[in-house]
């Protein structure tokens, strides 16, 4: 209550006209929000994550119910707010800055070694304060290690692993960096600097275990895609749409032959 009232004081007389977030996930935006709107401010939320093709229960609170304003990235999206999510908000398809970082550039120029890239996702350790994971974390842990005994036995192929950005999971990569080193594959680096567009960009495969954002952006480059997915219940014309763009995969075992077959081919081909 007492940080609600400084929020109040914040707003009063400043003549703010509308108050914007990336997302609610934390209370002092939720207290930020609520006071905007007890004073007619309005709340504008940009679109974070993957909304549409699976159904995040908790974005119809953090993100609908805090907002008058949604802005998504497209028509499609507009369609599953207002169909599915009906939480109060008004979604407006105004495409996303994080997808028009990713626009295909021009091909590198002269011979290279294929690159794939393989981001990490956060859910090897629930460091938020709720999860909407269908797998245990021991069992994502699990997934990550089976894709890189996979990605190991191809040494002439460039694997890049994105960790998660966020600092509080540095320990969760250190400890797949460390095994990776004893496994003695020096063709898979860990990499932290650089920027994570230009990575998916040059990427001739991109590899995802966990599709939430990182897909969005994967999805606007032009590499071939893997996308394997135990952590989340995907609505069938999610699943349908994602096929069409990717190997798609729920079942692990049948999702790394197609990936190891695709290496061994050296079948880049997106289309």
């Amino acid at each position: 209550r007492a940080l609600e009232r400084r929020a109040k004081d914040l707003f009063a007389g400043k003549g703010v006209r509308s108050r914007v977030s990336a997302y609610f996930s934390r209370p002092q935006t939720c207290v930020l929000a609520k006071a905007a709107r007890s004073r007619s401010i309005p709340v504008v939320v940009l679109q974070h994550s993957a909304y549409g093709y699976w159904d995040w229960t908790i974005a119809k609170h953090i993100d609908g119910v805090m907002s008058d304003v949604k802005m998504v990235a497209g028509e499609g999206v507009v369609r599953y707010v207002e169909t599915v999510e009906r939480s109060g908000t008004r979604p407006v398809a105004t495409g996303l800055i994080m997808l028009d970082e990713l626009r295909p550039g021009p091909k590198p120029a002269g011979p290279r070694r294929p690159r794939l890239v393989y981001p990490l996702a956060s859910w090897i350790k629930n460091a938020i304060h709720y999860s909407n994971s269908r797998l245990a974390l021991t069992e994502y842990y699990a997934v990550n290690r089976a894709i890189l005994e996979v990605l190991g036995r191809h040494p002439g192929v460039d694997v890049v692993v994105r960790p998660h950005p966020a600092p509080r999971f540095e320990d969760n990569a250190a400890a797949l960096q460390t095994w990776v080193k004893r496994r003695g594959w020096p063709h898979i680096r860990f990499e932290t600097k650089g920027s994570a567009y230009d990575a998916l960009r040059e990427a001739d495969l991109i590899v995802i275990d966990s599709p939430s954002t990182v897909l969005l952006q994967a999805a606007t480059t032009r590499a071939r895609l893997f996308v394997f997915n135990r952590i989340f219940a995907m609505t069938p014309e999610g699943a349908e749409a994602l096929r069409r763009r990717a190997t798609y995969g729920e079942d692990l075992r049948p999702f790394l032959d197609a990936l190891d077959d695709a290496l061994a081919r050296s079948d880049f081909d997106n289309g």
